[in-house]
Formats: C-alpha cells, sequence, structure tokens
C-alpha cells in the first residue's frame, strides 16, 4: 500500500512521547526537490534496459538465501528500528523519542516528492511484468492499493507535464522509485553524520535495505537506484535549513547520550 511505500518515516512509532520540540517549518519547502525533472524516468517497457531490470530480479531472488528472503521480509517494515542493531546490539529507539519524531518529520517533509514521481511514471511492479518474479510471504499483498478505494494521482498533468495519463484505482502502488529505498538510504546518511563511528556499517545497512526489495521481487534495481539518489539530494537540500539544522543537533545529541557515545 501507499501508505507503506511512501511515508518513510510514518511507521516509526514508537509509543513514546517526542522529548525534542521539533520546528513547525518544513525541512524541506514544497517544490525544492523537483522529481519528475530531476531524477531521470525508468526504463521503457520494450527497452534492454528493462529486460536487464527483470533479469536482475529473477537472479537475486534465485541466489537468495532462506536468511536473505526472511530479512527482505523483515526489511518490509518502514521502520527506524531496522537499524538499531548497526548502532549497538542492545539499543532500542524507545529510549529516544525524540530521534524517533525527528525522523518522522523527515518522513513526513520529503514524502510529496517521492509520491508524485511514482503517480507520474506508473511503472508497473516486477512481479506485473514478468511472470518469473514471485515475492515471498506478504510482500506483494503489502504493495497492494486497498480494493474499491478512489486513490488519487499525485503527479502534475497539465502542458508540458512528461507524465503519463492517471490510471483509475490501480491494483498496486507503482514501482519507480522505490519509496523504502529511498528511506534507507536517507536514514543511513542521516545516521551516519549522528554515529561516524559507525559510517560504514550504517551506509552498508542502508544500502542494503533497499536490495531487499530486489530481494523481494517488487522493485526493480533502477527503482532502487533512483530512491537512493531521491535520498542524496533531499537530504543535502534539507541540511540548508536552519530549522532542520537544529533539530538534527538537538537530536544527534539525544542519539548519542542515549547509545553512551561522547557529545
Amino acid at each position: 500500500m501507499r501508505k507503506l511505500l511512501l511515508l518513510p518515516a510514518l511507521l516509526l512509532l514508537l509509543d513514546a512521547s517526542p522529548a525534542l520540540s521539533l520546528s513547525a517549518a518544513p525541512y524541506l519547502a514544497p517544490g525544492a526537490f523537483d522529481s519528475i525533472r530531476l531524477l531521470p524516468p525508468p526504463p521503457a517497457l520494450d527497452s534492454s534496459a528493462q529486460r536487464q531490470d527483470e533479469e536482475s530480479v529473477v537472479s537475486a531472488q534465485k541466489a537468495a538465501s532462506a536468511e536473505r528472503v526472511k530479512q527482505a521480509e523483515d526489511d518490509a517494515k518502514v521502520d527506524i528500528g531496522r537499524f538499531a542493531a548497526v548502532l549497538s546490539p542492545n539499543f532500542s529507539f524507545a529510549s529516544t523519542p525524540g530521534v524517533v519524531a525527528f525522523f518522522r518529520k523527515v518522513g513526513t517533509d520529503t514524502r510529496p516528492p517521492v509520491t508524485a514521481a511514482k503517480d507520474c511514471w506508473e511503472r508497473k511492479r516486477p512481479f506485473l511484468a514478468d511472470s518469473r518474479v514471485h515475492p515471498p510471504g506478504m510482500m506483494q499483498q503489502e504493495v497492494a492499493n486497498p480494493s474499491g478505494m478512489p486513490i488519487a494521482n499525485a503527479a502534475p498533468h497539465g502542458a508540458g507535464s512528461p507524465c503519463l495519463a492517471a490510471e483509475t484505482n490501480p491494483a498496486y502502488s507503482y514501482s519507480y522509485p522505490s519509496g523504502h529505498s529511498t528511506f534507507g538510504a536517507m536514514t543511513a546518511i542521516l545516521l551516519a553524520n549522528m554515529v561516524p563511528e559507525k559510517r560504514a556499517e550504517l551506509f552498508a545497512r542502508g544500502w542494503d535495505y533497499g536490495q531487499s526489495r530486489v530481494v523481494g521481487g517488487v522493485h526493480f534495481p533502477s527503482d532502487v537506484e533512483s530512491g537512493r539518489i531521491e535520498a542524496t539530494a533531499m537530504v543535502a537540500l534539507m541540511m540548508q535549513s536552519s530549522e532542520f539544522q537544529s533539530d538534527f543537533a538537538s537530536a544527534t545529541m539525544e542519539l548519542r547520550k542515549g547509545l553512551g557515545l561522547s557529545q
């Protein structure tokens, strides 16, 4: 469902009250990142790039061990807690509610560009494009749109827009770019700047989180790559905001204290 794929931090709720007073101003101003014009379009249906994307998904599924498939299913959760073990084996984000609130706001403020790009290109999921692809467990159901409910298309369709005509109630949310990969890369970048002692491990986790979408058969490699590009650009833009910088500094202090690290 779109709510699982396009809200990179809305599922960070860990039943804790935020300890930080976050800025009311958006970290990313509306229109600051135009994903439709700054990201390349996905491969055309009849292109060699599309066929290569399909083969890559099939190969990833064939090569995945049972443990890696289980990880892909677990990584379907859009949850900052998926990074906790990298920071420390016994760490829980429940002890840092301000950090959770900060990442939730980041997710909310960066959601529109992800949604707009998906709705613009309307790329079908790998399991719809290639019958050899079989998502494990509930992964296919998790990207289904609610049956019988109208789905609003967030892409621009005015004069000069490159976007496809809006579909009526698609059965599944769209594939390009990957919202999970955007979340994984964005979280990795921010956490790595909060805890540089774990920089390499956090980036590896964030990138592997995106690869789980290919292993799970719900995204193509080019979806994942576009999500990482999108995340990097949006973080760079947010870092220019004084409100973001202030909240980021406060969240960093809380996280480092929770991990027992020097300030």
